[in-house]
């Protein structure tokens, strides 16, 4: 199996915003972050170089490999921004 190649990071998220947003995009990604961070209980960090993320949790496949995401992550580009959830939304609300 091929090693993951986005992992957490030690880079700066502030840095990474201030650089990736600009104006009101600056402004709405600062807000997502502590969003996810309230979210989640957990510190914003970098993963990979342009992937804010909040928390981690691991990924079962098929192949019982299990690397480790993130629970909530943004992605902000010049043209959008990507709010995303882990794999793990998939089943907290889920019934019973």
């Amino acid at each position: 199996m091929p090693e993951v190649i986005t992992k957490k990071t030690k880079a700066s998220v502030a840095a990474f915003l201030k650089k990736a947003a600009k104006g009101d995009r600056h402004d709405d990604c600062k807000t997502l972050v502590t969003i996810m961070e309230k979210a989640t209980g957990d510190r914003a960090a970098m993963w990979g170089t342009g992937i804010v993320g909040c928390g981690n949790h691991p990924i079962v496949y098929a192949n019982e490999s299990s690397p480790t995401w993130t629970k909530r992550s943004l992605r902000s580009r010049s043209s959008h921004r990507s709010s995303l959830e882990g794999p793990s939304a998939l089943f907290d609300s889920a019934p019973g």
